[in-house]
């Protein structure tokens, strides 16, 4: 079946985990591209508001926003996040395998831009921290050492949806800044996708790369789509009634 694909640009960041929620009506399979109005943070869904340092979050005016995927904090603002949006029947019944042909679609579209990703194995074992970039589970994406995309996923009744971060660049003193340390941040080795190629970084050729690679993992084409006036209304007003809200962002 064919993918449509969707490149919404900058956005606001409870508009932006709106939209993937109207997105995951559609009957079609869904590949999504954003990126973020300054910086933002998004929570697991299920992950302590206690692990960031909110005192400071909220005097720097940086918003807070909860996720429906699960997974670890994410500091947005200077990366690629991308959506995938599958039937939940032809997605695997096990978490760790599910992330499969995912992290093959990232490692697939960085080989095109000549970066030497690769996922490691199975067997990695899961480490947590309140950062997502200095979790690791198996089956990640790394360059060298470093993890260089996040994804967390949630498997709905219907459909699976899949929200993935891409850093262009790495920003440790907001990391540290935002985020309680533990042993796993204290450590932590980042690089964004800006230094791997240096000169030869643009972001329009970063996203045709990465499309090409989840179409060859997924072994499907796209189509390219935009959101329609309904689906935009619907996005502002689930922002406002969930996204936007206290007893959602800060429920744990």
């Amino acid at each position: 079946m064919t993918f449509l694909f969707y490149d919404t640009g900058a956005g606001e960041a409870h508009i932006n985990m709106a939209i993937d929620e109207v997105l995951i009506e559609k009957t079609e399979p869904v590949l999504r591209f954003y990126e973020w109005k300054g910086t933002a943070i998004t929570l697991g869904r299920f992950q302590s508001c206690d692990e960031i340092n909110l005192h400071t979050v909220e005097q720097d005016g940086i918003p807070v926003i909860r996720r429906e995927t699960g997974g670890k904090a994410v500091l947005h603002g200077n990366d690629l996040t991308i959506s995938v949006i599958l039937d939940s029947g032809n997605v695997s019944a096990s978490v760790r395998k599910s992330i499969l042909p995912i992290g093959r679609g990232i490692v697939y579209g960085l080989h095109l831009l000549g970066v030497d990703a690769h996922q490691v194995g199975g067997e990695e074992q899961y480490h947590a921290s309140s950062y997502c970039f200095s979790t690791h589970s198996p089956y990640e994406v790394v360059v060298g050492m470093n993890k260089i995309a996040g994804i967390a996923m949630r498997r709905f009744k219907k459909k699976v949806l899949y929200q993935i971060s891409i850093p262009l660049t790495v920003d440790i003193h907001a990391i540290n800044k935002y985020f309680v340390p533990d042993e796993n941040t204290k450590s932590i080795s980042l690089v964004g996708i800006k230094t791997l190629l240096d000169s030869r970084f643009h972001i329009n050729t970063v996203k045709k790369a990465l499309l090409n690679g989840f179409m060859q993992s997924l072994d499907t084409h796209s189509s390219f789509a935009t959101l329609t006036d309904r689906e935009i209304e619907e996005a502002y007003l689930r922002a406002e009634r969930k996204y936007n809200q206290t007893d959602w962002n800060f429920a744990r």
